[in-house]
């Protein structure tokens, strides 16, 4: 960084951009989808307890397509900002493996997965067990349905197997990794963890079983994000997120997996302890900057408006990429004229 502009100062416009990214995707692939004659919406959301389909591969179908499409208009806009002034070239997106052997890498992806997972079954049976709070019905639905091999085919695009590929290429690769360039990796790590928290709009309803997914889908977020810091490359990521969104199992075969995980957590104890310890370390607040609060809190509240006022929240979008994309020019042009002299 330049000796003569504070990291606060370049965290902004930084910020600015990572924010309009998450939601200007959006907009051009729905641009994208009425040009090919596509409707960009969940088709999951139809979905009822008490009314099942009969088979679940046209819903996978119809969601594979919409999330290539939805990602596929945020990769066209992360290129076109970021292929002009070398951004692209430069990080890779963590797509590799950092020059670390690939089964190291999936080692520590498989205990990191086996260190969360078991708080999201023990929360899932113990809903089970006391109905902690209703739940959005098309989810409820995927809970409660029968695990037969379409169920699977569909759950590999929803859960397991397409989304953990998507969401981490775009969380830690894009907007984490965006953010590491200019503010110290712990801050980086927070505010790309409250995004995808909270982009999860299905538990913004307040009760015990939302708020404790919401605790976790943080806490999960979090040590992905330090899994990413820390090995340069998302293929940890990916597992571990895959291997926590497998269906839930219930009753004994529940408490059987979670008892496994446990175990293979207890056997890597001490990687994980090292680990753990190491996140920890980033995540102090004295090593976050003075502007943590101010951008955890700007971070915050435009995620709320996205979930709560979308057009709103469009509009500020498309106020803060002109003025992050101006101001960063501006900071990168001072540092280049600066190393000139």
């Amino acid at each position: 960084m330049s000796p003569s502009v504070p990291s606060s100062v370049r965290a902004w416009p930084a910020l600015f951009e990572v924010l309009a990214l998450s939601l200007l995707g959006g907009l051009l692939a729905m641009l994208l989808a009425a040009a090919f004659g596509v409707r960009l919406s969940n088709p999951l959301a139809a979905l009822q307890p008490s009314a099942l389909p009969a088979s679940w591969l046209p819903l996978a179908q119809s969601l594979a397509q919409v999330l290539l499409f939805q990602y596929g208009g945020i990769a066209l806009l992360v290129t076109a900002i970021w292929w002009p002034r070398g951004d692209l070239r430069q990080r890779r997106l963590g797509l590799g493996c950092a020059g670390k052997p690939l089964l190291k890498l999936l080692k520590l992806g498989l205990l990191a997965a086996c260190l969360l997972a078991p708080w999201h079954l023990g929360l899932l049976l113990a809903d089970a067990q006391w109905d902690l709070g209703p739940t959005e019905p098309w989810r409820q639905a995927l809970l409660d349905a029968p695990q037969t091999w379409d169920f699977w085919v569909l759950m590999a695009v929803a859960s397991y197997g397409l989304v953990p590929v998507l969401e981490e290429i775009f969380y830690r690769g894009v907007l984490q990794g965006r953010l590491q360039q200019v503010m110290p990796p712990g801050l980086a790590i927070l505010l790309s963890s409250l995004l995808f928290a909270l982009s999860h709009s299905q538990y913004h309803q307040p009760n015990l079983l939302n708020l404790g997914t919401f605790a976790f889908l943080l806490a999960t977020a979090l040590v992905l994000g330090g899994l990413y810091w820390r090995t340069g490359s998302l293929w940890p990521g990916m597992l571990a997120h895959g291997v926590i969104n497998l269906p839930a199992q219930h009753g004994a075969a529940g408490l059987m997996v979670m008892a496994l995980m446990v175990g293979v957590a207890w056997w890597g104890r001490r990687i994980l302890a090292d680990w753990v310890t190491e996140l920890l370390w980033v995540l102090h607040p004295r090593r976050l900057g003075k502007a943590a609060i101010a951008l955890a809190l700007a971070t915050l509240s435009f995620s709320l408006l996205s979930a709560w006022a979308a057009g709103m929240a469009l509009l500020l979008a498309l106020a803060l990429l002109p003025v992050g994309l101006g101001w960063d020019a501006w900071l990168r042009r001072g540092r280049k004229n600066a190393a000139s002299n």
